[in-house]
């Protein structure tokens, strides 16, 4: 199985077991799904490729879960680089690792107002302020 296959199937299963987690979320919390999908682009110097989520949940938080499995080939030591969704920088909260130009799944949990804040902004990775990935945020 190619490394985008086992990348689609890992998204797939996240995204069902996310939608059908339960949990107690007031009326006046927005949760919901969004995501983001990594892909190499040589023309614009792109060189990630895999998926985050980003999850809402009931205690006013956003889950962030990912493994990106290329781009990751400059440096071994995560941090080299930054992750970000729109003016949100979340990579000091991150653990993970490097291996082979790619990372370790990670999951952090962000303060956000709700998931649908992060609709319509770019999530971006940088290696030492180089742009390396560059996706939209979209809602589920």
């Amino acid at each position: 199985m190619s490394p985008n296959s086992q990348t689609f199937i890992i998204f797939i299963v996240l995204i069902f077991s996310l939608a059908f987690s339960s949990t107690n979320a007031s009326p006046h919390q927005k949760r919901g799904v969004s995501f983001s999908h990594f892909v190499p682009n040589a023309v614009k110097g792109l060189t990630v490729d895999g998926f985050v989520t980003y999850t809402g949940l009931a205690n006013g938080l956003t889950r962030i879960t990912g493994q990106l499995n290329k781009g990751f080939d400059q440096s071994s030591n995560p941090s080299d680089y930054q992750f970000k969704v729109g003016d949100y920088r979340f990579d000091n909260s991150l653990n993970y690792t490097i291996k082979n130009g790619g990372t370790s799944a990670f999951t952090t949990d962000v303060p956000t107002t709700d998931v649908g804040s992060l609709e319509n902004k770019r999530a971006t990775i940088n290696f030492k302020n180089q742009v390396i990935g560059d996706a939209p945020v979209n809602t589920i």
